[in-house]
């Protein structure tokens, strides 16, 4: 009787055995004890054997199982996969570990026939007793190979090298074995130092993809030539339709050999062989794919790459934060600046300048373009939130930075809104910005880097409707870049606009000393006088750090057509430049446009005058002003402003006018009644560069006036502070 049965085939307890102790029949009861205790025993083993089995399948699917790493070479043909695919008998087990015998009770040593005694037996008591819970083994989770070990394992693999596989089996290095005596007679064609030498070398290439391409390159497959005719058995005809010639090339000669010797002189095994000409055929060209190519850059010529873009400071976009997450380098660096740069710093092994680029752009960075910078106030805000210390400070920074951006945002929409709006002829959105100083005369020769050139301005007008825009150009030899000289270009803009035009909207950024002052007050009150068709001037300020505006794309193509410029000797080719640039553009030179709106609100004869509080006694502060309106129907010099740019709010009035004066007498003069003077440090600089032009244009350089009596530097216009001041007077 054998109990390692499955529980339901031996399920009735009234089984017959036929069992002898000392010659007598034993009692059945206790025969039967003892079966139902061995069943239970059973029972109990294969209950346990399936809990260990699922909690093994559960800590498979939550761990890494998936050690097992395929060799990528392929002519590795490895035992271990035959020794592991053998079955395994899960239904052998001992079901007798305890002291009662083993199962088969005709083989059990103490259960065999005839030699069992009474006390052998369980009696029927002892299916009563409790048998021992046993404890489970505690699974203890193998380690699984790093990373470096497994490509370890896979170099040494690929290049013939002796390793240990990931089963732990011990795998002998590749080696020419030598060739023994065929037909061909190809141990007296190589010997032994040859074989060995093309061995070393073959798996010296080190990847699969060359070994194999160098392999393919020796096997030559053409269609079988002839075939025997078996009369008698057509049965036994073969089915081989290709011949394969093996060869090797030992010192450019080829020397054709058997494919016994082939694999034993290159140490590969048939099956590698057969892929390799099934690859062959299976290509049109003949040819393996080799796969990628390039020699890879180790991490310590990278990390040094990367320590030295980051060692550039960079800024996030401000005008453009929604819609794009690139950092922003300075506008003066260039990526052949920053590699030559890398390369001074490194110049033991530096990488290529594709790998830098390739490094450069992975960390999303971009040169910042000119007109495109951050926001000071909201720089501070982020520092202040960044390294707050407290969580009330860090609270109201935040709180602080939220308004910023509510305003800038609110402005533009404002913007956008005014621009909807424009229905018909009688509305007009203007926006006005100067333009980076043009220096002249812009040559490429290296020694202008060290002397001062001549200034050449332009201010741009741009109507938002139309799309195009008026360039009102002069150079510093004519006037300044002030109040004065904005309020004149924006005076004759107005002035030439049509009859129809009843509303204008001056929209430009928050500079104080040119847009955002007592003299262009002045201006636009004198045009209010002037121009009897026009009504209302709206002039709109956008939060200070968010001023992109139209202006600065009319600019951009200016600056595109700049880089290609040549010849630029004179002012006048810079106004050619421009009014060339696009056909929307239109220039005008202001020379002889430009009057002293200054003096309307200069002195105690002056018509207009500064004052520090509104009609409701409220302090009047121009910086905090975002929107000012010249209206007809108020009392002359009167101007309604607001602080915010939304509607709802009620407008606040500021009486300009002086008092005791009756009608406004807004008379204009001049603001300059010849040339302007320029530094004489100046001129001295622009006579030496009077080689590096045309002949014809060095008697503009000559004629220029130079202030001798000026004995300080020259001043970049775009980066020096304005000396415009506001200052306010009251009576």
């Amino acid at each position: 009787m054998c109990l390692g049965l499955h529980p339901e085939a031996c399920t009735s307890p009234s089984v017959s055995i036929n069992v002898q102790v000392d010659g007598h029949q034993p009692d059945v009861s206790k025969i039967h004890g003892v079966v139902r205790a061995l069943f239970k025993q059973r029972d109990a083993y294969w209950t346990e054997r399936k809990e260990e089995e699922d909690e093994m399948e559960q800590d498979c699917s939550a761990s890494d199982c998936s050690s097992y790493e395929p060799s990528d070479n392929p002519s590795d043909d490895s035992e271990e996969d035959q020794e592991s695919d053998t079955p395994v008998n899960n239904n052998e087990y001992n079901p007798m570990d305890c002291e009662d015998g083993g199962a088969d009770m005709n083989t059990t040593p103490g259960f065999a026939a005839g030699n069992a005694t009474d006390g052998d037996y369980h009696t029927s008591e002892d299916e009563n007793q409790e048998e021992p819970v046993k404890k489970k083994r505690k699974k203890v989770r193998v380690r699984q190979p790093t990373s470096s070990t497994r490509r370890e394992r896979q170099r040494a693999g690929n290049s013939g090298e002796a390793y240990i596989n990931s089963s732990g089996k011990e795998k002998a290095a590749k080696v020419a074995v030598p060739l023994p005596d065929c037909r061909k007679k190809c141990n007296l064609k190589l010997t032994p130092e040859t074989c060995s030498e093309l061995c070393k070398d073959y798996w010296g290439l080190g990847k699969v993809s060359l070994q194999s391409c160098y392999l393919t390159n020796l096997l030559e497959v053409t269609e079988k030539s002839t075939q025997r005719l078996r009369l008698v058995s057509p049965n036994r005809r073969k089915n081989r339709k290709i011949t394969v010639n093996y060869r090797v090339v030992v010192k450019g000669a080829n020397v054709p050999v058997c494919k016994g010797c082939f694999m034993k002189c290159f140490a590969v095994s048939s099956k590698f062989i057969e892929r390799l000409i099934r690859l062959k055929m299976m290509k049109t060209a003949g040819t393996v794919p080799r796969g990628k190519t390039g020699k890879p850059v180790d991490e310590e010529r990278l990390e040094k790459v990367m320590e030295h873009l980051n060692s550039f400071p960079r800024y996030k976009s401000h005008y453009a934060r929604n819609k794009t997450d690139k950092n922003f380098l300075h506008s003066g660096l260039t990526i052949t600046f920053m590699y030559d740069d890398y390369k001074e710093k490194n110049p033991i092994q530096p990488v290529s300048r594709w790998i830098y680029e390739r490094e450069f752009h992975s960390l999303n960075l971009c040169i910042k373009p000119i007109k495109i910078d951050t926001c000071k106030t909201c720089d501070k805000l982020e520092t202040a939130v960044t390294y707050a210390t407290t969580t009330e400070t860090k609270t109201a920074a935040k709180y602080e930075q939220e308004l910023h951006h509510r305003k800038a945002e609110k402005a533009r929409n404002q913007k956008t809104e005014d621009i909807k709006q424009l229905s018909d002829e009688t509305k007009r959105v203007i926006v006005f910005d100067l333009q980076q100083c043009l220096p002249t005369p812009y040559l490429q020769t290296s020694i202008v880097f060290y002397l001062r050139q001549l200034w050449v301005y332009n201010l741009t007008i741009h109507d938002c409707g139309s799309g195009r825009s008026v360039h009102n150009m002069w150079h510093e030899g004519e006037a300044e870049r002030g109040a004065n000289e904005i309020g004149s270009a924006l005076f004759k803009y107005l002035l030439d606009l049509p009859n129809e035009v009843s509303e204008v909207t001056l929209w430009s950024d928050t500079c104080g000393g040119q847009n955002k002052n007592s003299v262009i007050n002045a201006t636009l009150q004198t045009v209010l006088a002037q121009k009897a068709t026009l009504k209302i001037i709206n002039q709109k300020f956008l939060v200070s750090g968010h001023t992109f505006l139209d202006c600065d794309t009319d600019h951009s193509v200016i600056e595109r057509k700049k880089k290609n410029a040549q010849n630029i000797h004179l002012p006048r080719d810079w106004y050619n430049l421009v009014r060339n640039a696009s056909k929307k553009f239109t220039v005008q030179l202001m020379d002889g446009y430009q009057f002293d709106f200054k003096a309307l609100s200069k002195g105690r004869d002056s018509p207009f005058v500064k004052r520090k509080k509104n009609k409701a006694g409220d302090r009047f502060l121009w910086k905090d002003v975002v929107w000012l309106q010249h209206n007809r129907l108020l009392p002359q010099g009167t101007i309604a402003y607001k602080e915010t740019h939304d509607k709802d709010v009620p407008f606040q009035y500021l009486d300009t006018k002086r008092k005791k004066k009756g009608t406004l007498n807004l008379t204009l003069s001049p603001s300059y009644y010849g040339p302007r003077a320029i530094p004489q440090l100046k001129k001295n600089d622009l006579l030496k560069m009077l080689h590096l032009i045309d002949p014809e244009c060095r008697s503009f350089y000559t004629s220029l006036q130079g202030d001798k009596e000026e004995d300080h530097d020259d001043y970049d216009p775009d980066i020096a502070p304005s000396t415009d001041e506001e200052e306010s007077e009251e009576e």
